[in-house]
């Protein structure tokens, strides 16, 4: 009961700090460039699945626990390609070595724990010529917001204990650039909604062929 009720309070904190036209636009225009077959970690309630292109062949969702709500259900129905579930963590994906072409990771590495541990097993999935598609928020890195990233590290202890561990003081950007990934496209900044949790970093990454 526990579990569930922090689940559910963390989708409630997902969904409240940013208008809802503002999360269905990011989704409409990051998750249109995922293609082949595709791995989403932290596949939740399925809030992805109606914005996946004709090009996506096939889903696997994986995630420690599965939705089954009605509206879950309506969403499932509503997709064109095969989806396969695969309940596990990020931090240890049971997939082959370069078996993936495009991994995506929405409202995700917020609450993961440990970022490097999870994008390392993201690299070791994916093919050579895969991508990384991520809309993510976090840390504010813009220059002269020091008062606002201060808030953001106050805050984020207090907000990982009531919304199943997201954080909002992770420097997205950097952590996907020091697993080893080449951003090949990116957007930073706030979107509209609660100033603290409404920084994102969204964007495509490639493997680096030079990581650090």
């Amino acid at each position: 009961m526990v579990s569930w009720l922090s689940q559910m309070l963390s989708r409630q904190l997902t969904n409240f700090p940013v208008r809802r036209d503002e999360s269905e636009r990011m989704r409409r225009q990051w998750l249109a460039h995922a293609e082949g077959l595709v791995l989403e970690i932290g596949f939740g309630s399925g809030l992805n699945l109606p914005y996946y292109g004709s090009n996506t062949r096939e889903l696997m969702a994986l995630d420690r626990e599965f939705d089954d709500s009605p509206q879950f259900r309506a969403r499932m129905r509503s997709v064109r390609f095969p989806v396969l579930f695969v309940k596990a963590g990020a931090q240890k994906i049971p997939l082959q070595d370069h078996s993936v072409d495009t991994v995506v990771s929405t409202w995700t590495l917020c609450s993961v724990g440990a970022i490097p541990a999870v994008l390392a097993e993201v690299r070791r999935v994916l093919k050579p010529s895969g991508k990384l598609i991520f809309i993510e928020h976090g840390l504010c890195s813009q220059k002269g917001r020091g008062r606002l990233r201060s808030l953001q590290k106050v805050w984020s202890p207090i907000q990982q204990k009531i919304a199943d561990g997201c954080r909002v003081d992770h420097d997205i950007r950097a952590e996907i650039e020091m697993a080893g990934f080449q951003l090949v496209d990116v957007e930073e900044g706030f979107v509209p909604g609660c100033r603290p949790m409404a920084f994102f970093t969204r964007g495509i990454a490639r493997l680096d062929e030079n990581p650090r």
